[in-house]
């Protein structure tokens, strides 16, 4: 994780943890793993869903209501929330990828990011197809 735009098996990685958590298969790419801007403009994609699913999740729980079996994974208490929680400021880790890529981050911020991505593998293998 200290050096991600030059290491392949943390590209690869990345990239199989960003396809196997979507609810959905989507085959590896025939080249082999993306470049390291085009991955990190993916994770950046992703930490933006996962603002606009903590803002959701957040506004249902502050209303008392029950979370949405969707935005499961942002509930209070649960794996990716606590992870996320733990990340800081989503927008300003969206921003430092999307302009600097992965090592605009810290080490500790990229394990947190593999975290996230693993625990969402798991909660779409736990969930039915």
């Amino acid at each position: 994780m200290c050096f991600p735009a030059s290491s392949v098996l943390v590209r690869a990685t990345i990239d199989a943890l960003l396809r196997h958590s979507q609810n959905k298969y989507h085959p590896p790419p025939r080249g082999g793993p993306p470049e390291a801007r085009e991955l990190a403009d993916a994770l950046a994609t992703r930490l933006t869903h996962w603002h606009a699913s903590l803002k959701r999740v957040s506004k249902q729980e502050a209303r008392g209501e029950e979370v949405d079996e969707w935005d499961g994974h942002m509930a209070y208490g649960s794996g990716v929330r606590e992870i996320v929680d733990r990340l800081g400021e989503l927008p300003s880790v969206v921003a430092a990828l999307r302009s600097g890529g992965l090592v605009a981050l810290s080490a500790e911020q990229r394990v947190m990011v593999l975290h996230g991505l693993c625990e969402q593998v798991l909660v779409c293998l736990r969930s039915p197809r």
